[in-house]
């Protein structure tokens, strides 16, 4: 999209702290809440896309209150889990001229929403960590994190088109789990041959390898949820926020030539499996956004088979 209508849309939304708070398989009440509207019988979901979301624990009390077969909105506002972890949204940008080198799909910029860990887990983080005064060891600087006053466990790049009511998900990522996972198991190597650890490769990081192991396992949480939360997020976001109710999301296939990755592609199941787990359906309809597009159309050209997730909410 064009760098000032990002900007534009940046500075109409709330800039204080956006909290968002996520619990496993939460996805589900937040998709239903939009399919189901101010009313839908329970039968025509259960022979949708969407049936299996009824599956989910954390729906089956608005089942059993249905006595007359029918579900609404309104019933899904006060399901929680006691295990709800917060979050705090923020937005940026990613992108300029060098839209290939940018992994953009068309040229221009990416909104960048960022989920960042909450309080809750900075005060063990640097507790344990120790981390050195401006720093961050498990971040990786080239990506498009927040780099202020968070610490970003994962976000997601979105293009919108708001004249056709587009938005298009380029990509969701983590480096913070993927990171401490290494730095763990590179400082236990160091241990296991009785050598010193590489200041360069452990710089920030001033605790001990108990300390990191200790922080690591804390991390367990994050890893069962953090991509069902990023994906959530980003079409909570989309959806109330922006206000757009056609989403598309890249396969792997068709996104990673779009994007010119030609080596270290991304996990394949951030892909596959996960917009399947939401209920997106495969589609050879191409977004408005890319098909208008100069550049973006000479190089779907080029592509035999072109596929992306659909969802319309």
């Amino acid at each position: 999209m064009d760098t000032l209508i990002a900007q534009e849309i940046i500075k109409c939304l709330p800039s204080g702290r956006t909290i968002f708070h996520y619990f496993k398989d939460r996805y589900s009440p937040i998709l239903l809440k939009y399919i189901v509207g101010n009313g839908k019988k329970i039968s025509e979901i259960k022979s949708s896309n969407f049936g299996k979301l009824l599956s989910k624990p954390i729906v089956k009390p608005v089942l059993a209150k249905s006595g007359n077969g029918e579900i609404a909105a309104q019933d899904f506002d006060n399901l929680w889990d006691q295990y709800s972890e917060p979050f705090i949204l923020t937005l940026g940008t990613w992108g300029d001229d060098d839209w290939k080198y940018n992994q953009t799909s068309r040229p221009g910029v990416n909104l960048v929403l960022q989920l960042n860990f909450s309080g809750v887990h900075d005060e063990y983080y640097n507790k344990l960590i120790k981390p050195s005064s401006g720093t961050t060891p498990f971040d990786y600087g080239c990506h498009p994190t927040n780099k202020s006053a968070r610490n970003t466990l994962a976000w997601a790049r979105i293009d919108l088109d708001l004249q056709n009511n587009e938005a298009l998900i380029e990509e969701i990522q983590n480096d913070w789990l993927r990171i401490a996972d290494r730095k763990r198991a590179r400082m236990m190597r160091y241990i296991s041959n009785n050598r010193v650890p590489n200041r360069y490769e452990f710089q920030g990081i001033n605790c001990s390898y108990q300390e990191l192991n200790e922080y690591v396992a804390k991390l367990e949480n994050y890893k069962r949820i953090w991509d069902e939360a990023m994906l959530a997020a980003a079409i909570w976001f989309i959806r109330d926020e922006i206000g757009i109710t056609n989403i598309f999301y890249h396969t792997h296939e068709t996104g990673s030539k779009l994007k010119h990755i030609d080596y270290a592609h991304p996990p394949k199941s951030i892909y596959t499996k996960l917009p399947k787990q939401f209920c997106f359906s495969e589609t050879e309809q191409i977004p408005i956004m890319l098909e208008s597009n100069s550049a973006s159309r000479r190089l779907m050209k080029k592509i035999k088979y072109k596929q992306w997730y659909y969802l319309e909410l």
